[in-house]
């Protein structure tokens, strides 16, 4: 009996510490999380940890839960991405977004709560003036005329990727929020002052999501300038009297 319950034991040690062929260690105590991914290239590779992943059923990667380094890589090997991600949820389902400049990683806004009397942004910075460099930006909300009726909101630390930190926006009275109104974004150089272009300060227009009469409140957004898309709007519009040079800021997700 004594030699049956020492065999046990070590069977039971082995299959909690040892390592599979390609995986990391199991351990039968540990919570597990299944993701999904959508939008990689075909033929992507997963690595947790510098550990391979192998998704069951074509899509689903079984993955223990908490803080891990992610990479993502082509069917060449070439690196798409590679971030630290914490899950805790029993599943996910996790978009990978192509910049035109890089990926990246969008998680959903499930558990992000809503407050119904602020705006929530996460955003990510890929504009190329102000080389990939972690900014302060300041935020506006413009009236159909496009004049300040609310802000500054002030977000430091912006960084190239979403941190899944939601600052939130002071966007005055939004049960009078109206159809056509709209949100105005400047990137801060290290002087705190607007990054320019042709003269004019470049300020990214943000038109607020609504579905009937439901104006959504959480947003994740992409700053980015599209060179197609782009003009200056000379006068006294936003918050300098010159005016503003033109962008639209691209809404990932929103609710």
């Amino acid at each position: 009996m004594r030699k049956f319950l020492y065999i046990l034991t070590l069977c039971f040690l082995y299959t909690s510490f040892v390592s599979c062929e390609k995986g990391e260690a199991i351990h039968t105590w540990e919570e597990f999380s299944t993701l999904q991914f959508n939008g990689l290239p075909n033929g992507a590779n997963i690595y947790r940890n510098n550990k391979k992943l192998t998704a069951n059923n074509s899509i689903f990667y079984k993955v223990p839960q908490g803080e891990a380094l992610y990479r993502f890589e082509d069917n060449t090997g070439k690196v798409l991405l590679e971030q630290s991600l914490d899950f805790n949820t029993t599943s996910e389902t996790i978009t990978i977004f192509d910049s035109g400049d890089g990926f990246l990683l969008v998680k959903p806004l499930d558990n992000v709560e809503v407050n119904p009397t602020k705006f929530k942004f996460d955003i990510a910075n890929l504009c190329s003036i102000s080389g990939g460099k972690e900014v302060n930006v300041m935020v506006y909300r413009l009236n159909t005329n496009l004049e300040i009726v609310a802000g500054p909101s002030t977000i430091n630390g912006v960084k190239t990727t979403f941190t899944e930190e939601f600052a939130e926006v002071d966007f005055g009275d939004l049960v009078a929020f109206e159809n056509g109104e709209s949100g105005l974004i400047y990137i801060l150089d290290e002087n705190l002052e607007p990054y320019r272009q042709d003269g004019l300060p470049i300020g990214f227009l943000l038109t607020p999501t609504m579905t009937d009469t439901n104006l959504h409140k959480v947003y994740k957004l992409v700053l980015k300038e599209d060179k197609d898309a782009g003009f200056p709007f000379e006068g006294p519009f936003g918050a300098y009297p010159e005016g503003f040079y033109v962008y639209y800021a691209t809404v990932l997700l929103s609710k």
